[in-house]
Protein backbone atom coordinates (compact mmCIF):
# COMPACT_ATOMS: atom_id res chain seq x y z
CA UNK A 1 0.00 0.00 0.00
CA UNK A 2 2.68 2.50 0.91
CA UNK A 3 4.55 1.86 -2.36
CA UNK A 4 1.58 3.22 -4.32
CA UNK A 5 1.51 6.26 -2.07
CA UNK A 6 5.03 7.14 -3.25
CA UNK A 7 4.00 7.44 -6.91
CA UNK A 8 2.60 10.95 -6.59
CA UNK A 9 0.66 13.22 -4.29
CA UNK A 10 -2.65 12.44 -6.02
CA UNK A 11 -2.17 8.70 -5.39
CA UNK A 12 -1.24 9.38 -1.76
CA UNK A 13 -4.38 11.45 -1.11
CA UNK A 14 -6.62 9.00 -2.98
CA UNK A 15 -5.29 6.00 -1.05
CA UNK A 16 -5.35 7.74 2.33
CA UNK A 17 -8.91 8.91 1.68
CA UNK A 18 -10.33 5.47 0.84
CA UNK A 19 -11.04 3.49 4.03
CA UNK A 20 -11.52 0.26 2.05
CA UNK A 21 -7.83 0.38 1.10
CA UNK A 22 -6.90 0.13 4.81
CA UNK A 23 -9.49 -2.42 5.97
CA UNK A 24 -7.20 -5.42 5.38
CA UNK A 25 -4.41 -5.71 7.95
CA UNK A 26 -1.89 -8.44 7.12
CA UNK A 27 1.54 -9.50 8.18
CA UNK A 28 3.24 -11.64 5.64
CA UNK A 29 5.10 -10.87 2.46
CA UNK A 30 4.52 -7.17 1.89
CA UNK A 31 2.49 -6.77 5.07
CA UNK A 32 2.70 -4.33 7.95
CA UNK A 33 5.76 -4.69 10.17
CA UNK A 34 5.33 -2.25 13.03
CA UNK A 35 2.72 -1.09 15.48
CA UNK A 36 2.63 2.49 14.21
CA UNK A 37 1.63 1.34 10.73
CA UNK A 38 -1.01 -1.00 12.14
CA UNK A 39 -2.44 1.86 14.22
CA UNK A 40 -2.40 4.12 11.15
CA UNK A 41 -4.18 1.50 9.03
CA UNK A 42 -6.84 1.09 11.73
CA UNK A 43 -7.36 4.86 11.85
CA UNK A 44 -7.49 5.31 8.06
CA UNK A 45 -9.95 2.41 7.69
CA UNK A 46 -12.43 4.49 9.73
CA UNK A 47 -15.56 2.41 10.48
CA UNK A 48 -15.10 -0.19 7.72
CA UNK A 49 -15.19 -3.81 8.97
CA UNK A 50 -11.68 -5.24 9.22
CA UNK A 51 -10.03 -8.35 7.83
CA UNK A 52 -6.97 -9.14 9.96
CA UNK A 53 -4.48 -11.88 9.08
CA UNK A 54 -1.33 -11.96 11.17
CA UNK A 55 0.35 -15.26 10.39
CA UNK A 56 3.89 -13.93 10.95
CA UNK A 57 3.32 -12.05 14.19
CA UNK A 58 6.93 -12.62 15.31
CA UNK A 59 8.07 -10.28 12.53
CA UNK A 60 6.01 -7.35 13.82
CA UNK A 61 8.23 -5.03 15.81
CA UNK A 62 5.84 -4.37 18.69
CA UNK A 63 5.35 -6.30 21.95
CA UNK A 64 2.48 -8.81 21.71
CA UNK A 65 0.54 -7.31 24.65
CA UNK A 66 0.59 -3.88 22.94
CA UNK A 67 -0.48 -5.36 19.61
CA UNK A 68 -3.24 -7.37 21.31
CA UNK A 69 -4.56 -4.25 23.05
CA UNK A 70 -4.48 -2.29 19.79
CA UNK A 71 -6.46 -4.97 17.94
CA UNK A 72 -8.85 -5.62 20.83
CA UNK A 73 -9.89 -1.96 20.82
CA UNK A 74 -11.20 -2.52 17.28
CA UNK A 75 -12.86 -5.92 17.92
CA UNK A 76 -16.30 -4.43 17.21
CA UNK A 77 -15.10 -3.96 13.59
CA UNK A 78 -13.58 -7.39 12.97
CA UNK A 79 -15.08 -9.12 9.95
CA UNK A 80 -12.44 -11.81 9.72
CA UNK A 81 -9.51 -12.37 12.02
CA UNK A 82 -6.73 -14.95 11.85
CA UNK A 83 -4.09 -14.73 14.58
CA UNK A 84 -1.69 -17.05 16.38
CA UNK A 85 -2.43 -18.29 19.87
CA UNK A 86 0.59 -16.35 21.14
CA UNK A 87 -1.24 -13.12 20.29
CA UNK A 88 -4.66 -14.30 21.45
CA UNK A 89 -3.45 -15.12 24.98
CA UNK A 90 -2.35 -11.48 25.28
CA UNK A 91 -5.81 -10.10 24.44
CA UNK A 92 -7.41 -8.22 27.35
CA UNK A 93 -9.65 -10.45 29.44
CA UNK A 94 -12.86 -8.45 29.04
CA UNK A 95 -16.22 -8.97 27.46
CA UNK A 96 -16.16 -8.95 23.68
CA UNK A 97 -18.29 -7.04 21.23
CA UNK A 98 -18.13 -8.92 17.90
CA UNK A 99 -21.20 -7.81 15.90
CA UNK A 100 -19.54 -7.99 12.46
CA UNK A 101 -17.29 -11.02 12.98
CA UNK A 102 -17.89 -13.73 10.40
CA UNK A 103 -14.82 -15.84 11.14
CA UNK A 104 -12.23 -16.09 13.87
CA UNK A 105 -9.32 -18.47 13.36
CA UNK A 106 -6.62 -19.24 15.89
CA UNK A 107 -3.59 -21.29 14.98
CA UNK A 108 -0.76 -22.66 17.06
CA UNK A 109 2.37 -20.55 16.88
CA UNK A 110 5.21 -23.08 16.83
CA UNK A 111 7.75 -20.41 17.80
CA UNK A 112 5.86 -19.39 20.96
CA UNK A 113 6.86 -20.72 24.35
CA UNK A 114 3.32 -21.35 25.59
CA UNK A 115 2.23 -24.00 28.07
CA UNK A 116 -0.89 -26.14 27.72
CA UNK A 117 -2.54 -23.88 30.32
CA UNK A 118 -1.77 -20.81 28.20
CA UNK A 119 -3.41 -22.48 25.20
CA UNK A 120 -6.71 -23.01 27.03
CA UNK A 121 -9.11 -20.41 25.69
CA UNK A 122 -12.52 -19.27 26.84
CA UNK A 123 -15.10 -18.32 24.27
CA UNK A 124 -14.88 -14.57 23.56
CA UNK A 125 -18.12 -13.74 25.43
CA UNK A 126 -17.68 -16.25 28.22
CA UNK A 127 -18.09 -14.84 31.72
Amino acid sequence: MTDLMLVCRAFKFAIEGDPQMWAVVTRGPGGIQNGDRIARALTLSRAVPLAIDLDHVEAIRVPLPSLATLLHAQSHRWREIRVPDSLWVNMPKTRWNLPTTESLELFIDPSAQLTAQDRTFAAPNAP
